[in-house]
């Protein structure tokens, strides 16, 4: 994978994990439908899959600009997401 990180302003474009339901709530504003999310038992969270390959799996509110779709309304989880080492992009070190 590759990432444009000279145009890209976002840090949480790649298995991102979504509140479960938020899919759902934000379904208009879905750019790349996913085939099925991944669960973790015993979490409110799910990556959706929109890529067999996890290294490809992006986020399905993530635009053809590197934008946000769903920026106002993003989940907490995103907001943050930058503030967490392990969960910072690693194309932008």
């Amino acid at each position: 994978m590759s990432c444009n990180t000279k145009i890209c302003q976002a840090s949480c474009c790649y298995n991102v994990p979504l509140p479960i339901g938020f899919l759902d709530s934000h379904r208009d504003a879905i750019v790349t439908k996913p085939a099925c999310c991944a669960v973790s038992p015993g979490t409110t969270y799910e990556v959706p899959m929109t890529n067999a390959d996890w290294q490809r799996n992006k986020c399905p509110f993530l635009r053809d600009d590197y934008r946000c779709n769903v920026y106002q309304e993003r989940p907490e989880v995103c907001r943050r997401m930058a503030e967490v080492p392990e969960m910072a992009c690693p194309f932008n070190k």
